[in-house]
């Protein structure tokens, strides 16, 4: 049973990261998306496993600077 709460929390975090991607890319540059990839390193440091965090932050890093370059002009 452990282990299903452990996988829920890792879906969880993983779905809160591409949503946050996909909000990061449809809004303009200029308002700080980034911040919210806060909540699913929250939630993924909730795991037993060490690796789940840190898996996370390296990924939500690798999307904060795409969605860098995919986002639409911000105001100038």
């Amino acid at each position: 049973m452990k282990w299903l709460i452990q996988n829920q929390f890792t879906t969880l975090a993983v779905a809160l990261a591409v949503a946050i991607f996909v909000f990061d890319v449809l809004t303009p540059l200029g308002i700080a998306v980034w911040v919210m990839y806060l909540l699913p390193l929250v939630v993924a440091a909730w795991t037993t496993q060490w690796q789940h965090p840190l898996f996370l932050a390296a990924t939500s890093t690798a999307l904060v600077v795409a969605g860098y370059f995919l986002s639409p002009p911000g105001i100038d």
